[in-house]
Parts: structure tokens; C-alpha cells; sequence
């Protein structure tokens, strides 16, 4: 139901008691419940058991009819956002896009410097660097052909340690 416009929002009671509308009755009648109260189901009473008590203030709400209030334009509102956007100063320390590394900003990420510097120099020996350092740390390994049952390793097991008699 709807509340009736003469409904006073809060009534003050002779004992100094503070009763809030909260509900309204089938008839459309308010119903009060305390101010102070803090139950999920207060005690509600309609303005009549309210006069048992003596009213001494009511307070009332009058509706009063809002006029139109003129709406800024859409570029109106884009320019305040451009503004507000512009206005924003980026953090300190950003994160790369590509490769997600920490960086100052301003400056270029130093991650992505690197690797675009190592990948020039890569493609402009056109090898691979990895076979370089084979053949200057390894020129005999290097030589060698894979053999066929994949017997052969680099690192040494327990039983070719100086320790243990094996060769050096």
C-alpha cells in the first residue's frame, strides 16, 4: 500500500521517545517503530497507539515537485572526462606491455632493450650463439658426431671422479 501524504515521517512521544515510520498498515496508515532500534523485526505502532503516550512534535515531509534540471551535452561530458583523464599523472614505475618487466616511466623498458639488442647481434652473425661457445669451449665435442645409441655424455658420473681412480 501506499502511505498517506498527512502521515508525519517521525512523531516525538511525552517520554521523550523518538518513533520513525517505517511500515505502512493495509489501510495506508503508517506504522512506528523506535528511532534507536536495531532489530531486523521491530515493534511497529500506528499513530493512534502513539497518542497513548502523549505526542508532543511530529515532523513531516512535503513532496515538492522537481523541475527539469538541463542535462549537459554528450561533448559537454566527454570533454570534462578527456580533462579529468588528461589531468591524471601516471605512477612512478610501470609494467612493460610485451614482456611485463618493471620500468621507470619515460624510459624505455630495459628488458625489452636487451633482448632487442641480443636478438640484432644474433641475426647479424647469423648463428646461433650457443653453437659459438661450443666450438670455442668444446672444439673436440664439437667434432664429434652423435653417436648412434646416445651413450656418450658431457658431465662426469660417479665412477670417472679423480677420487675414485677414474681418469682426469
Amino acid at each position: 500500500m501506499t502511505a498517506r501524504l498527512s502521515d508525519p515521517l517521525v512523531v516525538t512521544t511525552r517520554d521523550a521517545g523518538s518513533w520513525w515510520k517505517r511500515a505502512v498498515d493495509s489501510d495506508g496508515h503508517g506504522l512506528y517503530a523506535k528511532a534507536d532500534c536495531t532489530d531486523m523485526c521491530p515493534e511497529l505502532r500506528s499513530i493512534r497507539e502513539l497518542a497513548v503516550y502523549g505526542l508532543t512534535g511530529m515532523l513531516d515531509a512535503v513532496p515538492v515537485p522537481v523541475g527539469s534540471v538541463p542535462q549537459p551535452s554528450e561533448l559537454e561530458t566527454l570533454r570534462a572526462r578527456v580533462a579529468e583523464l588528461e589531468a591524471l599523472t601516471p605512477a612512478a614505475i610501470q609494467t612493460c606491455r610485451k614482456c611485463g618487466a618493471g620500468y621507470t616511466y619515460g624510459e624505455p623498458c630495459q628488458s625489452c632493450v636487451f633482448k632487442a639488442r641480443m636478438a640484432a647481434e644474433v641475426a647479424a652473425r647469423g648463428e646461433r650463439p650457443v653453437n659459438r661457445l661450443t666450438e670455442t669451449f668444446m672444439p673436440v665435442g664439437s667434432l664429434r658426431d652423435e653417436d648412434e645409441f646416445h651413450l656418450r655424455h658431457d658431465y662426469r658420473v660417479g665412477h670417472d671422479l679423480p677420487e675414485t681412480g677414474g681418469a682426469l
